[in-house]
């Protein structure tokens, strides 16, 4: 049961990850279409989906640290490689170009969008029109993973869990900042300016998300290190 509970959380952590991460995906690539307002309205679709996964995720971690199940290492394996997975979905999707032009070369998946066509295609090689610095990558994803570090940190401060739950929004405040106010508005400029480089805003993007997932893998795991030393 223990462990059934862990895998679901994990489960539904995961899709949260993946939801954001195609919601950025979906609104930054269907601008390079000339397609604005249908790719908020589609990231606003996963975005209100990722919401109902880590609000799921949280009751199910909570259940967990409540009962006090001794599960503080397999909950840190368990979501470390949720988080690298995350960061390789992301690492993916930066290499996933979308267009309405049917000619683009190599091979495409085909959908059918309101009276036109979409076409999703794999680019070989990795586009640096556009650059994140590495110090802002490793914020650019931290408010999704901060819930995850706290969480874990409750199966080693139990007497501490509403404590450390609480710091929650004042960790993930800090990666919304740099993501809010550094990182989206110089990019959205970018596409205002030049839609044919949305994509490479994209790939750019889902590059420094997955850069900040691996990095809060790292971090999870070294605190256990610490923790369990």
């Amino acid at each position: 049961m223990q462990i059934i509970l862990l895998a679901l959380a994990a489960l539904l952590f995961l899709s949260h990850l993946l939801c954001e991460t195609l919601a950025s995906f979906v609104r930054y690539n269907f601008a390079g279409i000339g397609r604005h307002m249908q790719g908020v309205a589609v990231s606003n679709y996963f975005g209100i989906a990722s919401r109902g996964f880590v609000a799921a995720y949280g009751v199910l971690a909570s259940l967990i640290v409540e009962r006090h199940y001794p599960l503080g290492w397999q909950y840190v394996l368990a979501l470390s490689l949720t988080l690298i997975c995350g960061g390789l979905a992301s690492l993916l999707l930066s290499r996933i170009n979308v267009s309405i032009n049917a000619t683009v070369p190599g091979k495409k998946i085909a959908f059918q969008h309101g009276a036109g066509m979409l076409y999703f295609y794999f680019e070989r090689f990795f586009c640096y029109r556009v650059k994140i610095a590495w110090v802002s990558s490793v914020f650019v994803g931290v408010q999704f993973a901060a819930i995850v570090v706290a969480y874990g940190l409750c199966f080693y401060f139990p007497n501490n869990r509403l404590f450390i739950i609480s710091l929650v929004p004042v960790i993930g405040m800090l990666g919304t900042l740099v993501t809010v106010v550094f990182v989206e508005p110089k990019l959205a400029r970018i596409v205002d300016e030049d839609n044919s480089l949305a994509h490479a805003v994209s790939q750019e993007f889902m590059r420094a998300r997955a850069i900040s997932f691996f990095f809060s893998a790292a971090i999870l795991v070294f605190l256990a290190a610490v923790l369990e030393g």
